[in-house]
């Protein structure tokens, strides 16, 4: 009788192939085989010697012991990253931000990041802060945070930097009420910016582009550029 699977056979009989198609077979009775784990019913099917048959994959499948696979003690780090921007208070924004070798950017960054840190102290996890850009435009600062995913969750990131804003501060960093993420980074790297441009802000992250570009600083603004 042909079939598609065990299900369509009697009870005492398997869905085999018989070298060109399938057809329902009474089950063979081997004490020494192991079969694997299966939603179908367990048992040996009978031989075929037709030209179609994979002799390796069949005793794979008849022979090989059923084993439970078991997540290591010891899992390496898994990287997440998250875009965010948020508005300075006590800083102003003034051409060297343009500059990452500029003693105020030097300083800027390292306080945004401090206060970062600190104010995930009890919340490890997060493993790295960096700058995207400083902005002109209501002194905005874009940035990546990247995170370890077995110690803290994207969203438990995100609750507890809008809880920052709504106090007006990340530690003791003030800022201001806007601020926006962005968690589908693309690769590649936004056109170096020299002198501020356009303070148009067209876009507010990576995915809120076409295509491959990215959402790259003018300076001011935001607009999608092609990456380099």
């Amino acid at each position: 009788m042909a079939c598609v699977g065990d299900s369509t056979c009697l009870p005492t009989q398997k869905c085999c192939s018989n070298g060109c198609g399938k057809t329902c077979v009474d089950i063979l009775k081997t004490p020494n085989s192991t079969p694997i784990m299966t939603t179908s019913r367990t048992a040996v099917k009978p031989t075929t010697t037709a030209a179609t048959t994979k002799p390796f994959v069949t005793q794979i499948t008849q022979h090989m012991p059923t084993t439970t696979l078991r997540a290591p003690t010891n899992q390496p780090d898994h990287a997440g990253s998250l875009s965010v921007t948020l508005e300075l208070i006590d800083y102003a924004w003034n051409a060297s931000l343009l500059t990452p070798q500029s003693s105020y950017y030097r300083h800027l960054y390292s306080t945004i990041r401090t206060n970062i840190f600190q104010s995930f102290r009890l919340k490890p996890g997060i493993t790295s802060v960096d700058i995207i850009s400083f902005r002109s435009q209501h002194n905005r600062a874009d940035l990546l945070l990247q995170y370890n995913t077995n110690s803290i969750a994207l969203i438990d990131i995100i609750t507890s930097l809008i809880a920052d804003r709504a106090s007006g501060a990340i530690n003791d960093l003030k800022i201001g009420n806007y601020m926006t993420f962005d968690t589908q980074m693309r690769p590649g790297t936004c056109p170096a910016v020299v002198v501020p441009g356009t303070c148009v802000e067209n876009c507010m992250g990576d995915s809120t582009c076409p295509g491959g570009e990215k959402c790259c600083s003018t300076g001011c603004g935001r607009v999608c550029s092609t990456p380099t």
